[in-house]
């Protein structure tokens, strides 16, 4: 039996959604997430929890080498297909 030990990263990241609302107005909705970044080597894995929102991210392979602003891409999306 092998296993792996990742070094992780927990990050607060605060996303503003807004929305248009009749035909003048605004509908500010604040989505606060809570992603963790784990990495071994070159492997980076996320996930990221909105607990408020009962949404998660279930753990992904981050192919960027910037794997934060991907898992922020990811709530983002997720965002926008709950919207």
């Amino acid at each position: 039996m092998e296993h792996k030990i990742y070094h992780t990263e927990f990050h607060v990241v605060e996303i503003v959604n807004v929305n248009k609302f009749g035909f003048n107005g605004t509908k500010t909705d604040t989505w606060i997430w809570e992603i963790t970044i784990a990495n071994h080597g070159t492997t980076y894995l996320g996930k990221a929890v909105e607990s408020k929102k009962n949404q998660s991210i279930d753990w992904v392979e981050l192919k960027s080498m910037q794997p934060l602003n991907e898992m922020i891409e990811l709530c983002k999306k997720k965002i926008t297909a709950n919207s």
